[in-house]
């Protein structure tokens, strides 16, 4: 049985480092425990960036579902880790350059470091996600990415869109002027979006999935001063329709619950 490798090494400045100290502070053990997580499990890759249900995570750790969703405000406030919770894909922004050993030395992979191969299949291989664009941006020239992948989701409809542009700043300071270039030419000649076919219909989510976009609706709810069950349910409504996913009365009937009671506590 595996019980570690390479790529599942925390390094001491997560427990010591400024960010380490911000996430132990604004989040306690749950946040903590959640970031150690993400750098050491077994679905993680030498990029940081795969894909791992919510629900997976409380199966695997002592976190409950409520838990690894509040840790995963913390680490997207501190912009230690984005979550896309439609796609149910992680990145863990700095982990690919820590794993890969990035440094001001030796800022990118040699070309002929076989990694670079594996690197853009596992790049490739992503469903589409929220941060597809954004890790071609950062990553592109250290590590020898050779296309970039674009995504259709709406970050604001993804709830927490303070929190992303916060990553998304982070991000903007980490990346070079010629990866932005380079960003910018391909978008301008980028096809057009085809249409969504007709057939797709809409899915499930998993109940993790459906309590966070609970929990973006009743945001956006108390901003209209209403924060009765009827309007938080109507945005409920409309943000299952955004993301193409099935308005199942039992279950989003619980996750709205769920939410509530959450707030409630707080």
């Amino acid at each position: 049985m595996r019980t570690g490798g390479y790529y599942g090494k925390i390094g001491g400045t997560y427990w010591t480092g400024p960010m380490g100290r911000a996430i132990q502070r604004d989040g306690g053990q749950a946040a903590t425990l959640l970031g150690a997580y993400l750098l050491t499990n077994a679905h993680a890759t030498m990029i940081g960036f795969y894909r791992i249900a919510i629900d997976t995570i409380a199966e695997e750790t002592p976190l409950t579902v409520a838990d690894v969703t509040d840790g995963f405000t913390v680490l997207q406030t501190h912009g230690f880790a984005g979550y896309d919770a439609t796609a149910e894909v992680v990145w863990v922004i700095d982990m690919a350059a820590d794993r890969l050993g990035l440094t001001p030395e030796r800022p990118t992979l040699a070309l002929g470091d076989r990694r670079v191969v594996m690197v853009n299949r596992l790049y490739g291989n992503l469903v589409e996600n929220l941060w597809t664009e954004e890790f071609y941006t950062v990553y592109a020239q250290p590590l020898h990415l050779n296309r970039l992948r674009s995504c259709t989701h709406d970050p604001q409809q993804l709830g927490l869109p303070a929190l992303n542009r916060k990553i998304l700043n982070r991000i903007n300071r980490k990346s070079t002027a010629a990866a932005r270039r380079d960003v910018r030419k391909r978008q301008t000649t980028k096809e057009p979006d085809e249409p969504v076919p007709s057939y797709h219909q809409p899915m499930f989510g998993s109940f993790a999935l459906y309590t966070l976009l609970a929990k973006d609706a009743i945001t956006k709810a108390q901003l209209e001063d209403d924060d009765s069950l009827g309007n938080v349910t109507d945005h409920f409504k409309r943000l299952c329709t955004l993301r193409r996913l099935s308005y199942e009365g039992d279950l989003t009937t619980r996750a709205i619950a769920a939410a509530l009671g959450d707030r409630r506590r707080r």
